[in-house]
Parts: structure tokens; sequence; C-alpha cells
């Protein structure tokens, strides 16, 4: 074994011979080379980055209804003039958290448009009834007020005190028993135009008939059903005055029933 790799040996220290001393140079010379080339495209791209061309100067604000949407450019002006890329750069995760104290909104995206321009997204929170405090407040499906910024009350139920209930909680069922309308086959909550309680559950209106529904305390759902399956049998000109849906197995229909008169929105 040892006399048949001599030859082998020979061979490879010719050939080594041979090459000489300038493939040693020449491989330090490519190496060189690929590092110039890699340090001059960083260089390149660090310069590319912190350019001009790429320095924020347009801010784009989307999805605004009620919240004016200068209040959202308002907040986002001081990043005019900072890199999009890079060192320096805008901070889009930081900065959408920055961004939730404002009024009405539920969320924000925040996304970079080269060369300039800065696109925010805002999603706000959704109305769902107006609670009757003095004034008329907006509130969300957790029953906290939205500010409406001086525009005039949207067309919502309106959920009025009662006497017998606490405030908080009226809220709170109120918009349970909407929830269960808005959660039936079809949106019975449509019809809802003022909702209050009395000693033995929710009570409403319907919006487009002085229809009166009486509602128990608990399991909105299955009550919605029960009148559903009602609703579609009843010409809409000959609802009955009131409708009671306490008992969830039946609709107890009565020809007649008083209401208040409603207060006008502001």
């Amino acid at each position: 074994m040892a006399s048949g790799s001599a030859p082998w040996r020979r061979r490879r220290a010719m050939a080594t011979r041979r090459r000489g001393p300038w493939w040693k140079l020449l491989l330090a010379l490519i190496v060189f080379a690929v590092a110039l080339a890699g340090f001059g495209s960083w260089q390149g791209l660090r310069a590319l980055l912190g350019s001009d061309w790429l320095r924020l100067r347009e801010v784009r604000v989307e999805g605004c209804r009620v919240l004016p949407a200068a209040r959202v450019q308002e907040r986002l002006a001081p990043l005019l003039g900072r890199p999009l890329y890079g060192r320096g750069a805008v901070d889009l995760d930081s900065l959408a958290l920055a961004l939730t104290d404002l009024p009405r909104l539920k969320g924000v995206t925040l996304k970079r448009r080269p060369p300039a321009t800065l696109e925010c997204r805002v999603e706000e929170a959704v109305g769902v009834a107006l609670w009757l405090e003095g004034d008329f407040v907006e509130i969300d499906a957790g029953g906290l007020p939205l500010e409406r910024f001086g525009d005039p009350a949207p067309d919502l139920p309106i959920i009025r005190p009662a006497q017998n209930l606490g405030a908080d909680s009226l809220r709170r069922l109120a918009l349970a028993a909407l929830g269960g309308l808005r959660g039936a086959d079809f949106d019975l909550a449509r019809e809802v135009s003022e909702m209050t309680a009395d000693s033995t559950g929710i009570v409403y209106y319907r919006g487009d008939s002085p229809t009166r529904v009486r509602m128990g305390w608990e399991d909105f759902g299955a009550r919605a059903r029960c009148y559903r399956e009602l609703f579609a049998e009843i010409a809409a000109d000959t609802f009955p005055g009131e409708l009671d849906l306490r008992y969830r197995d039946q609709v107890v229909a009565r020809k007649s029933t008083a209401r208040a008169k409603p207060q006008e929105k502001p």
C-alpha cells in the first residue's frame, strides 16, 4: 500500500512545483475582488436606502368614516422626511401601537409604498345603538361610548333608561338582545327602533309599525328564532299591537298597547 502511494505523492509534488507561487497570488486577488465588489454593493445599497428618493413625503389615510382622516394625518405628520428603510426608518409596529389611542379606532394597518408614501388603512369601531342619557350617546357592541365629532346621531336603535333596571345592566341586556336578533336567519335587528325594559324583560318597538315586542331576560337567540317562524306568516300591514316572546315555545299576540312618544335625535 505504501509503495503504491509513493508515485502519487511524487506526481503531486511535481505539479505543485510547476504551478509555482503565482497561483496563491491569483487566489488572493480573486478573494480581494469579490470582497471589494460586495463592500461596494453594500455601500451602494446603504446610500440608496438613505437617499431622498426613499424618504417619506406623503401619508395616505383610508377607511375613515366618522373619525376625521386629518386626525390620523396630524398624528403621522412628524414622520415626514424620515427614511422608509434602513437606519432611522419608520417602525410600523411601534407606530400602529401609538395610534391605538385615537377615538373610534379599532385597528390600523400600515404599509410602505415606495418611493415616498406611507399607507394607513383605518378600521373604525362600529356603533350598534344609541344610549339615551340626556343626549344620544353612540355605543359599540360592548356598551362603550363612541365619539361622533359633532356629527348627528346615526339611525340606530335607541336604548331608553328603565326605572326597574340599572343603566349598566340595561345596556348589557339590550345589546345582548340585539345580538340575538342579528344572529337570526335574517336580520331582525333592523326592525328595532327603541329598546327598554319592564319588570318582566326587555321591550323593543318595531321601526315600521307600532308593534311592541316583549322578550325575557335571557336566551335571546331562541326567542328570535321563535319570532322568525311567526314573522313570515304576518303581513307587513297587519302586525298586532304587541308580540310577547317571553315564552320560548310560543308567541302571544295582542291587538294594541300604549307606546311612549319617541324622542327625536339631535
